[in-house]
């Protein structure tokens, strides 16, 4: 759907569009007017493939750059409000979420598989992120920009999370939310500051992002040969703990030493060596 709400892009299966394949429907004016766009037949022109199950769709703000994704398939990809869909680069896979920035040069998709790809340049060309936790993805949302994504998941476990990322699908954290067996949906607002999700418990649960975590103040004392770091335990478990020898070029690097709980701290010991020694506290 486009920010002002009048122009939208659907999918349909055979049996409930009307047609014996599966149908890319359009409609303007508000859901006034329906078009169908394409009907899954590869055309002379061969600008789509055998049909399959389209289980994903993102629009550009003007409505002219369409992306669908199949379960089980491939991506497609058109410049002209899906009159013409194109075939993308990226592999054959069960592609469950996918969306598109507000200009739909920006573009993510998820697979049930636990493969992550992106697309800077309207759907042509795509990029294995290769850094992804092995997860079970369901659904996805974006901010305007497609930088800022929610995703859910599934395994047979209980306790399986909503997972967010801030950095256009580099890296993934597990987020704060309920147990739940299974997300079904989840919708992100243009901002990225406000999520909804959909648990197999039937509750739909909402965030809403209100700044930083502030960061636990780091201290340290010296005993016998040591430096020993601490800093508060209540809140400070979202923080890891860095070294670097040097401010002006740094390289900071989760330390290597053990760390423990000593009352109401976290606590670690590292031995007193020739040359500086920074240490830092960063949120993960």
């Amino acid at each position: 759907m486009t920010p002002d709400g009048s122009s939208y892009a659907a999918t349909a299966g055979g049996a409930y569009s009307g047609y014996p394949y599966p149908s890319l429907q359009s409609w303007s004016n508000f859901g006034l007017k329906w078009t169908v766009a394409w009907f899954g037949l590869l055309d002379s022109s061969n600008h789509a493939t055998a049909p399959a199950n389209m289980n994903s769709l993102c629009i550009s703000s003007n409505g002219t750059i369409v992306a669908e994704a199949e379960d089980g398939g491939i991506i497609r990809v058109s410049n002209n409000s899906g009159v013409d869909m194109y075939l993308s680069d990226a592999p054959t896979n069960n592609w469950v979420g996918l969306v598109c920035s507000q200009d739909g040069s920006n573009m993510v998709a998820v697979a049930s598989t636990g493969v992550v790809m992106v697309s800077t340049n309207s759907g042509i060309h795509w990029i294995l992120r290769t850094n992804t936790p092995p997860l079970n993805f369901q659904c996805l949302a974006g901010s305007w920009d497609a930088q800022k994504l929610v995703a859910g998941t599934s395994r047979n476990v209980f306790n399986v999370p909503v997972y967010v990322s801030s950095d256009f699908g580099v890296t993934w954290t597990a987020a704060n939310t309920p147990d739940e067996f299974f997300w079904y949906k989840v919708a992100s607002s243009a901002d990225g500051n406000h999520l909804a999700a959909s648990g197999s418990d039937g509750y739909i649960y909402t965030w809403t992002f209100n700044g930083p975590p502030p960061v636990p103040q780091l201290t340290h004392f010296l005993a016998g040969n040591n430096s020993v770091l601490t800093w508060p335990a209540s809140g400070g478990g979202n923080f890891v703990l860095q070294q670097s020898s040097s401010l002006s070029a740094p390289n900071w690097a989760n330390v290597f030493w053990p760390i423990i709980t000593n009352g109401t701290n976290y606590q670690v010991t590292v031995p007193i060596s020739a040359g500086n020694s920074f240490f830092r506290l960063k949120a993960q």
